[in-house]
């Protein structure tokens, strides 16, 4: 069954519908009822008019907005910079104690002061060790003069020393032994050929120190029969190499043996006009008759 009631609003019509068993079925239960409002005709009409005209407004916005963005496509305007932020304005900075007015500065300089502690001993001593800087090392002293060589009393054996004389040799079957005297004296290997320093020039035997300087007539009483190489090259597991020069009398410069009597201790015999007690000039014209 279908109740109408017009309502008071003069747009709308109040429609009370009803379901019951003997009249038509309308959706919910029949024990439901529903207020349903319905427009009339003329009120529709006004309102698809309605439509219609926001429909065409929103189309001519729509075009209105595309138009826009095609000039801006092809128009582009220049790009504005960004706006810098304003600078922050500092305060002025407070003058230092430095830069204190000249009254206030006088005032400091007219107030008493406190003397001021000395400082200790120790702690001065620290301070001026901090800023000392290291001194140069001193130079090293220069090297004592040569030894003086002592020739004999009449400088004979100074004959030793000739250029044309050089170093003596003497050969065996496995060493070449060399005598320079007043230098020093080696040792070659035949085979291998390496060579040890035997011995430097040391001095007379049995010469007392500091008989080089003294005058003909002291040296007179020395005994010229021996000299001594030593501080030669040291052995394997033994003492260093030296060597004792036995010299004797005879007509020429010449190496006559060599030896090692004792481990690392060597004897040689060597021949000289030097040591026949000639005066000087008369050995050493005899030695250029024989060259």
């Amino acid at each position: 069954m279908l109740s109408h009631n017009l309502s008071s609003v003069p747009d709308f019509v109040h429609v009370t519908v009803f379901c019951c068993p003997n009249a038509f079925f309308l959706p919910p239960a029949c024990s439901d009822y529903r207020d349903v409002f319905v427009l009339p005709k003329q009120k529709t009409v006004e309102l698809e008019e309605q439509a219609r005209h926001d429909a065409e407004a929103e189309r001519l916005r729509q075009e209105d907005e595309e138009r826009l963005e095609r000039e801006k496509l092809a128009n582009p305007s220049p790009v504005e910079p960004p706006e810098q932020p304003e600078a922050e304005t500092l305060p002025a900075p407070e003058p230092s104690s430095s830069e204190q007015p000249a009254e206030q500065l006088s005032d400091l300089d007219t107030e008493p002061h406190e003397p001021l502690e000395p400082l200790d001993d120790s702690e001065s001593t620290e301070d001026e060790g901090e800023f000392e800087t290291e001194e140069p090392a001193p130079p090293s002293p220069p090297p004592p003069p040569p030894k003086p060589i002592d020739y004999g009393p009449e400088q004979g054996f100074l004959m030793l020393t000739e250029p044309g004389v050089g170093c003596l040799e003497l050969e065996d079957k496995e060493y070449v032994y060399s005598l320079c005297p007043f230098k020093d004296a080696h040792q070659r290997s035949r085979s291998a050929g390496s060579s040890s320093l035997l011995g430097s020039w040391k001095g007379w035997v049995d010469h007392p120190e500091g008989s080089e300087t003294w005058d003909r007539e002291a040296k007179m009483r020395l005994s010229y029969k021996e000299m001594l190489y030593d501080d030669g090259h040291s052995c394997w597991n033994g003492p260093n190499r030296s060597v004792k020069v036995r010299v004797e009398c005879g007509p020429e410069n010449k190496l006559l043996s060599a030896e090692e009597p004792s481990r690392c201790t060597y004897r040689f015999r060597l021949e000289t006009p030097a040591a026949c007690h000639h005066h000087p000039d008369t050995l050493l014209a005899h030695m250029h008759t024989e060259l």
